[in-house]
């Protein structure tokens, strides 16, 4: 599955140039950083979701999945602690 990078900047009449460039050096970084984190070619324990249908404080889940192929959500306090 090829990689689908965020859209580019849109045209933002009335801000600064500096603000534009800032904004694309902070996407440019953005994605390096998440391909260190998150690698294509690696697989990794668990994901961290966000429960979508809650319109304010929405939980956070840990999804894992065991050698059998059984799926589990566990919970995640937000605040500190190990997920």
């Amino acid at each position: 599955m090829p990689a689908v990078l965020p859209p580019d900047i849109p045209n933002l009449p009335g801000a600064s140039s500096q603000l534009v460039d800032y904004l694309r050096r902070h996407r440019a970084w953005a994605l390096q950083e998440a391909e260190k984190v998150i690698r294509k070619d690696e697989a990794t324990a668990h994901l961290i979701l966000l429960a979508y249908d809650a319109k304010a404080n929405p939980k956070i889940f840990r999804i894992e999945v065991t050698n059998a192929g059984v799926l589990q959500a566990t919970n995640v306090p937000l605040g500190g602690g190990k997920p």
